[in-house]
């Protein structure tokens, strides 16, 4: 059976191209409606009660994550389409939400409805979105949380309990102040793009800290920074001046 789905932009060309692209996924992605607007998409998710939605962030003078709001608990997958904004990237990235840039790839389109398949089929909660609109509606909260997904399960976190990050290969591994390791199936890179709004600075190829948590920049050995869980985090020489001008922003001495 084909998931219904509706479609929700305020440029008509945005929405064929998403339709041209969803052709071919005609056996398993059925459009049921399509809207323009803030109130039109509230009103046909409501009436219709799609599987899935293609959301578009700026719906001129009210946002996609505006829509998402009037449905705290959604029974629908979400898809979030968007131009470049910084700010609505990195949030989806740490709450690891799926998301495409106009116009939207094909290529990328595939895994993005295949994870949204696996979930329905599956029934997956919706966390991330969940943290998603916490997170944006409030972006410099203290407690903001991050989603990660682990081998064994979906956790989510506060940014604020993350000491640092440490590159393993293709992995990252968490370190928490409740002495915690969490390692995740995604790279040092992922994280310094979407962390970089709270403070993460890399100071070093396999690290990534927080500011928030470093005690003292150690000048001997070339420099290294003390973090609040007594480990010393090497600062490489490229890094160190970024380094010691973001810490002296932040007043530690």
């Amino acid at each position: 059976m084909a998931l219904r789905c509706i479609i929700v932009d305020d440029e008509s060309q945005a929405r064929q191209n998403i339709k041209l692209n969803l052709q071919l996924f005609e056996s398993q992605i059925e459009v049921i409606a399509e809207a323009s607007d803030y109130s039109t998409a509230i009103e046909f998710i409501q009436k219709h009660n799609p599987d899935l939605v293609f959301l578009d962030i700026d719906l001129g003078g009210k946002t996609g994550f505006d829509v998402l709001q009037n449905f705290p608990d959604p029974g629908f997958q979400v898809i979030f389409v968007t131009a470049f904004s910084h700010h609505a990237i990195n949030a989806f990235r740490v709450s690891a939400v799926d998301y495409l840039l106009k116009p939207v790839d094909p290529l990328l389109l595939k895994p993005a409805i295949e994870k949204a398949i696996d979930n329905i089929l599956n029934k997956k909660p919706l966390l991330e979105i969940k943290n998603l609109l916490s997170n944006y509606a409030q972006p410099h909260k203290k407690n903001n949380r991050i989603v990660l997904h682990t081998a064994e399960n979906i956790q989510v976190v506060e940014i604020s309990n993350i000491i640092r990050c440490e590159a393993s290969s293709n992995y990252t591994l968490f370190y928490l102040t409740n002495n915690t390791k969490i390692l995740v199936s995604k790279t040092l890179k992922d994280y310094e793009d979407s962390l970089s709004d709270y403070q993460f600075i890399r100071s070093h190829q396999s690290h990534l800290v927080n500011l928030l948590h470093v005690k003292s920049f150690e000048k001997r050995d070339g420099g290294s920074l003390l973090m609040s869980d007594h480990s010393l985090i090497p600062v490489s020489s490229r890094k160190r001046e970024q380094v010691l001008e973001n810490i002296s922003q932040l007043g530690v001495k």
